[in-house]
């Protein structure tokens, strides 16, 4: 059976929209000076709608891109593969005030093939070049996502 991706965040948000349309549903007809203008309540209504719509329709958009994507990555093929630390690397990066720096283990596979994974630093130093075992990970929109290795003694 397939697992569904559910955004809760949309859903969420809009019944918090529908609530909203309820208060001033009672607001208008309970409380008819709520408004000072007086008559001013097609205005408020329909600026309601608009404000708070885009704000629900951007929040779903992007909290279903982020969760569908989370779920994509969950859901993709695991790989095992018996693979050769080829080598390590580090990628420093920044600006006059600031620097960061991106550690990568590369793995060399059966076929001759390396892929590249990044990786934190502590992580990174536990590699020795040339120990072989097995290599779990994910590949994912082109994307390699390091899970573990366990060592061959």
């Amino acid at each position: 059976m397939k697992k569904r991706f559910i955004n809760w965040i949309g859903i969420i948000s809009i019944l918090v929209f529908i609530a909203g349309l309820f208060m001033l549903y009672y607001l208008d007809n309970n409380h008819p000076y709520w408004v000072a203008a007086g008559d001013d309540t097609l205005v408020v209504w329909v600026s309601y709608i608009i404000f708070v719509g885009v704000i629900v329709a951007f929040i779903c958009a992007h909290a279903h891109a982020k969760g569908k994507a989370k779920f994509q990555l969950a859901n993709s093929v695991e790989h095992r593969v018996h693979v050769r630390v080829a080598s390590k690397s580090k990628d420093v990066s920044g600006t006059a005030f600031s620097t960061g720096s991106t550690h990568f283990v590369a793995f060399e596979f059966p076929d001759r093939s390396r892929k590249s994974f990044a990786m934190d630093a502590a992580l990174c130093a536990t590699f020795v070049e040339g120990e072989t075992g097995i290599l779990t990970y994910r590949e994912f929109n082109d994307s390699l996502f390091y899970i573990d290795f366990h060592r061959h003694p």
